[in-house]
């Protein structure tokens, strides 16, 4: 599930012995939340090992916090979708707009960018609007293709600069 345009909203919560926290969030989904380590092993936790008071948990800030009151303890709410909503470590070597500026640099069309690059043309306009990511494999043969065209440039020119009679002037 996937969070578009808003920060996460906590709808509701509950607690349950010894320390979790259920949380129905504002798309209807629910997640449960252990927090026995946090509540046991830290220090600034350890108002919240009495029952009563780790059970008196609310929501404020219209969702976005869940406090404890009468301590200094909160978690928001977009730690807490984060903790139960893990993304993928994904590394961004291209964004779609680096894509683009690279086809523009090129000059090419998104047919002649498919071609070069063994991509559909359906997918490098994915690409290029930012709704898909790019991988790895496409963003290397990128650089690989412009760095191939900028020294077939360097070697073109130095030819037309060698039949001029100016060799070694840039």
């Amino acid at each position: 599930m996937t969070i578009t345009n808003s920060e996460p909203r906590i709808v509701a919560l509950a607690t349950q012995p010894p320390f979790m926290l259920r949380v129905t969030w504002h798309d209807g989904s629910g997640t449960c939340h252990d927090l026995s380590s946090l509540v046991t092993d830290r220090h600034w936790a350890a108002a919240l090992r009495a029952p009563d008071v780790f059970h008196s948990a609310q929501l404020e800030d219209d969702g976005r916090q869940v406090v404890w009151p009468g301590t200094e303890v909160a978690f928001s709410a977009r730690g807490l979708w984060d903790d139960a909503h893990p993304q993928p470590a994904v590394a961004k070597f291209m964004s779609g707009a680096d894509f683009a500026a690279w086809m523009r640099e090129m000059g090419w069309s998104f047919a002649q960018a498919a071609e070069a690059l063994g991509v559909s043309e359906r997918m490098l306009k994915y690409y290029a609007s930012g709704t898909h990511e790019i991988p790895k494999t496409l963003w290397l043969a990128c650089m690989r293709l412009a760095a191939e065209r900028s020294r077939r440039q360097s070697a073109a020119s130095a030819t037309r600069r060698k039949a001029n009679g100016r060799v070694g002037v840039t």
